[in-house]
């Protein structure tokens, strides 16, 4: 659920001609229009709505390796 509520959210926020939610039911075959739009919104309030990533995100994640 995690997983396919990021590949969404990521797809929307790239592109802009945007895939519909059926869309990613139907590619998913498992979960219905409504799932998809909750895990959406659930990603959203995990990661605060913030969906843009910042040099210091990445260089943090740099530093362990």
């Amino acid at each position: 659920r995690i997983l396919l509520g990021a590949a969404v959210l990521a797809h929307k926020y790239v592109h802009d001609e945007r895939l519909s939610n059926s869309y990613w039911a139907k590619v998913s075959e498992i979960f219905s229009c409504e799932s998809i739009g909750v895990m959406e919104r659930d990603f959203l309030m995990v990661v605060d709505y913030d969906l843009q990533v910042q040099e210091y995100d990445i260089m943090g994640h740099h530093e362990g390796l």
